[in-house]
């Protein structure tokens, strides 16, 4: 029997959302639908449900965010990051490598030259998941371009090809009989792809990059941010994994150690968990006593409370996402 860890997680307020307006969804749910239109084997409810499903996600992970653009950007990058996951996962370590690459470079290319659609890409890969992987990612080229100025495409490719480097070496890691709760966490952190959201939300706040540079703050915060959330999925996802076989989750793969446990191991991650929250919201504290004594702009404000709050709503969307749950 499984401990019942997730009711101990350490969880900042919940933000004070804006009620959902079901029509405006379903407006930018039209849009976001063409990140789906290689899906020809499903139905066109069954689609616009998905595109439904990840408009209304972003809009309970940000809140406050200011644009439709930016809704749509985001949702882009969640539709591509989960669904490539999940061919990868399918993929043995050298064919996921080969399908990453090839989606690499259709990414790096795009951002050399705006007028054309991206169209280097490697083609050694023949599975037809290769396939599937450059359909999601020439569709999110085409969405991407579309929503931002071309200086936050370029960061926000940039970011999505450290996360496909990740995946790599996390899909190498999967193959290894070696069970390296170190490597995994540091691979973790980076495959849950929040520096892409981070940058989205850096733009549609329109934070100034000066301010942001000198203040390391911030950064700290985003990486105790990354870390709680990358522990959520685990967390959440710990029964299914195991129904799955799935080896790479923290607290599976740290109860293979000696004198080790499910329980233990449990609560070990929880506590991590915990300990990134607490420091998380105490440098979101001292964000907003610089902001007082006005050494912090209010929209750098904004954005840390916003990075800090992702902790929560997070944790509502991954405890109901059907990929977790």
């Amino acid at each position: 029997m499984l401990p019942n860890i997730e009711q101990h997680l350490l969880l900042p307020a919940a933000p004070r959302t804006r009620r959902m307006d079901k029509e405006k969804i379903r407006a930018m749910a039209e849009f976001h639908a063409a990140m789906y239109i290689n899906k020809e084997t499903e139905s066109t409810i069954s689609l616009y449900r998905k595109a439904e499903r990840d408009v209304a996600a972003i809009w309970l992970a940000f809140p406050h965010l200011q644009n439709e653009s930016t809704v749509l950007a985001m949702a882009a990058w969640l539709a591509l990051l989960c669904n490539v996951d999940d061919e990868i996962e399918r993929l043995d370590a050298d064919t996921a490598q080969l399908a990453l690459i090839d989606s690499a470079s259709i990414l790096a290319s795009s951002t050399k030259n705006s007028e054309r659609g991206p169209q280097r890409y490697g083609g050694a890969c023949l599975n037809p998941a290769c396939d599937s992987i450059r359909a999601w990612t020439k569709n999110f080229v085409r969405q991407l371009r579309g929503l931002v100025p071309q200086a936050v495409y370029i960061n926000v490719v940039n970011n999505v090809l450290d996360v496909w480097e990740a995946l790599q070496d996390e899909a190498y890691l999967r193959e290894d009989a070696v069970s390296d709760v170190g490597s995994y966490l540091e691979i973790r952190t980076r495959t849950v792809g929040l520096r892409p959201f981070f940058d989205l939300l850096q733009a549609d706040l329109q934070l100034d990059d000066d301010e942001l540079a000198r203040e390391p703050v911030i950064w700290q915060l985003e990486q105790k941010v990354t870390l709680a959330v990358a522990l959520q999925n685990d967390i959440v996802g710990l029964k299914r994994d195991l129904a799955d076989a799935e080896p790479l989750n923290i607290i599976s793969m740290a109860a293979g150690m000696p004198d080790s446990d499910l329980r233990s191991t449990s609560d070990s991650a929880v506590d991590m968990h915990n300990q990134a929250a607490s420091a998380a919201c105490a440098l979101a504290s001292s964000l907003s006593d610089l902001t007082r004594t006005g050494e912090l702009g209010a929209a750098s404000q904004r954005y840390a409370n916003s990075v800090c709050a992702l902790i929560a709503t997070h944790f509502a969307w991954v405890s109901s996402a059907k990929r977790y749950a």
